[in-house]
């Protein structure tokens, strides 16, 4: 309101003040529009002013809310990973290891740090969907049959419905969806090829694969590092992404990623 009156009045002012002037001339048109910038500035400097203190405090309680959400949803991030830990005592630990290695390879591949927090949320919940699979298949001590192997890879999936509808502000569910596709169609649930998986799935996926290899499993011992290596690396461009593999290799000889 204050600016639109002082508007208003800066306007029949300043005709009455240069009333008889030459109004035609270029510099005093030039003039003119150079101080009633000025009185517009001057009067929203005065109104910010006088708001300044109610705008303090509402840029701080959305600060607070931030980061009382983003507490809540590491507490709840990880009660779902113990939760899947508790049925699959094989993955222990594995949800955030994946979740971790995966925000090293984007950090080295160069994402903003936005992209980044989805990347290490996505690599937390990325198997949540294992809550839905059979215990006794999580825990089978050998070869699986087709139908238990069709069983187990249908967590992407549930992952994906459980959590879709969710207002992450990262693609999470995307994420769960697709981190066992590969990039030659071999991958399930929907065989995506290439740029069809987005980036942070590629990404999680190889973090994923790298963590499985180098753990121990009901069937299998820990496979070591340079095994989980020489696989990632043998499927580079093929099934994983090039860059990313790379950016792990990088992680691995530098010794920079979580263990």
């Amino acid at each position: 309101m204050l600016y639109a009156v002082g508007a208003a009045a800066w306007i029949v002012v300043s005709d009455l003040v240069f009333a008889g002037l030459d109004l035609s001339s270029p510099a005093f048109n030039i003039i003119k529009g150079f101080c009633f910038v000025a009185v517009t500035t001057l009067l929203l400097w005065r109104v910010f002013r006088r708001h300044e203190h109610q705008v303090a405090l509402m840029i701080a309680d959305v600060q607070l809310a931030d980061e009382q959400l983003k507490t809540a949803l590491e507490g709840v991030t990880r009660t779902v990973g113990s939760m899947i830990e508790a049925r699959d005592p094989y993955t222990a630990g594995h949800q955030q290891r994946v979740g971790d290695l995966a925000r090293l390879i984007g950090s080295h591949l160069g994402l903003d740090d936005e992209r980044l927090e989805g990347l290490r949320i996505g690599g937390y919940l990325h198997d949540v969907g294992k809550v839905l699979v059979d215990e006794e298949i999580l825990n089978f001590p050998g070869r699986l049959s087709d139908t238990q192997r069709e069983e187990v890879q249908r967590h992407s999936r549930f992952g994906h419905d459980i959590l879709y509808g969710v207002p992450f502000n990262w693609p999470i569910t995307q994420i769960i969806h697709q981190h066992h596709e590969r990039l030659d169609g071999s991958g399930y649930p929907r065989g995506l090829r290439g740029d069809e998986i987005m980036l942070e799935a590629r990404i999680v996926a190889i973090a994923d694969v790298f963590d499985a290899l180098t753990s121990e499993r009901p069937y299998r011992a820990a496979e070591g590092i340079a095994f989980a290596l020489r696989s990632l690396c043998d499927g580079a461009g093929s099934q994983y992404d090039t860059e990313a593999v790379q950016a792990l290799v990088h992680l691995v000889e530098t010794n920079m990623y979580p263990t």
